[in-house]
C-alpha cells in the first residue's frame, strides 16, 4: 500500500510565528504530539509536544522562582520547532512510513511533494489500517497473540493491548520474555555449576509467576507463558515461527543492540507474521498509538 492511499490531507498547521502559547489548542484538537510548520505551503519543521514543554520553566519550585526571564507568551513556534526531520513521499510504501515513525519516536510523519507539504501518516491511520485488516468480513486470520514482556514500562500497555486483540478475536494469547545467556560470574568462580544451575531455574519460575500476574484470571482470554534463554530477537522469531502466531505485540522502543539495530527494527524487518509495536503511553487495545502491520 502506498502512503497517498492512507495519508490524512485535512489537519492543523502552524507558522515559526505562531505564538507558542497558543499552540496547546492545535495539539488538543489534532489529538497528536507532532504538528508541521510551514511557511506558505512549504513545509520547514515540524514542532513536537515535548519540545515545547522543555521550553517552560523548571519544574523545581525552588529553581521556577528563579525563572523571572522566562515567559512562553512570548516565545514562537519558530523557538521550539526543530528543522532536524524526515519526510515522505507520496510513492513511499506503508512501511517506509512505519519505519520513520519507530526510529523517530514520533506519532506523525509529513507527506511532501517537492517541498510542499500534502498530507500526514500518524500511528492512528495505521492503527485503524491494523483494525480493518483485523475486522474484515472475511476470516480475521488472527487465532495466535504473541506478547514480548521485558519487564520494563511499557509492559502494562503491551500487555494490555495484546490482549485486547485476543479478546476481541477470541485468540490465544502467549506472554514471552526472554533471558540473556547464562554467563559464569568472575566474582564467584568458584560456585559450582549445579548451584548456578539452580539459580537460573529459580530465576525462570520467578519470571513464570511474574507473567502470570499481568492478564487478570476472568480476563477470558486462554494465556500461556514462556520464558526461553537466549539472543532477543532470534528467541521471538523462533518461538512466533514455532507456535506458528499471526501477530507480535512488542513495547516501544525494545532493548537497543550496542552499535546495532533495535530489537523493533530486526523483528520489522524478520519477524513471520505482523507485528505491533506500542508506545509505553498508549491507552490499551485499539487507542495505541504507534503499530506496525506487516504481510
Amino acid at each position: 500500500m502506498r502512503v497517498k492511499t492512507l495519508m490524512r490531507t485535512r489537519f492543523a498547521t502552524v507558522t515559526e510565528e505562531t505564538p507558542l502559547a497558543e499552540t496547546g489548542v492545535a495539539f488538543a484538537r489534532e489529538q497528536l504530539e507532532t504538528i508541521a510548520v510551514v511557511r506558505e505551503s512549504t513545509l520547514v519543521g515540524l514542532l513536537r509536544a515535548r519540545d515545547v514543554e522543555t521550553m517552560g520553566p523548571s519544574t523545581v519550585p525552588s529553581l521556577a522562582a528563579h525563572d523571572w526571564a522566562w515567559s512562553q507568551s512570548s516565545l514562537t513556534v519558530g523557538d521550539a520547532a526543530t528543522a532536524d526531520f524526515a519526510a515522505l513521499d507520496p510513492e513511499a510504501s506503508v512501511h517506509d512510513a512505519i519505519r520513520l515513525l519507530v526510529r523517530q519516536d514520533v506519532d506523525a510523519v509529513p507527506v511532501v511533494e517537492g517541498a510542499a507539504l500534502v498530507g500526514l501518516v500518524t500511528t492512528r491511520d495505521l492503527l485503524s489500517m491494523l483494525l480493518e485488516l483485523l475486522e474484515s468480513d472475511g476470516p480475521s486470520g488472527l487465532d495466535h497473540v504473541l506478547v514480548m514482556v521485558d519487564f520494563d514500562e511499557s509492559t502494562a500497555a503491551t500487555v494490555a493491548a495484546g490482549a485486547a486483540l485476543a479478546r476481541r478475536h477470541r485468540a490465544r494469547l502467549t506472554l514471552l520474555h526472554v533471558l540473556p545467556p547464562p554467563l559464569r560470574s568472575l566474582l564467584a568462580p568458584g560456585v559450582p555449576r549445579g548451584m548456578l544451575d539452580w539459580a537460573r531455574r529459580q530465576q525462570r519460575e520467578r519470571c513464570l509467576v511474574d507473567l502470570g500476574a499481568l492478564v487478570p484470571s476472568e480476563s477470558a482470554v486462554e494465556v500461556g507463558r514462556l520464558v526461553v534463554t537466549g539472543d532477543a530477537a532470534t528467541a521471538i522469531i523462533g518461538t512466533a515461527a514455532r507456535l506458528e502466531v499471526d501477530l507480535i505485540v512488542v513495547g516501544s522502543p525494545m532493548r537497543r543492540r550496542f552499535l546495532g539495530p533495535s530489537l523493533t527494527d530486526e523483528l520489522i524487518e524478520s519477524a513471520p507474521c505482523p507485528v505491533l509495536v506500542v508506545r509505553p503511553d498508549a491507552k490499551a487495545g485499539i487507542s495505541s498509538r504507534s503499530a506496525h502491520a506487516r504481510r
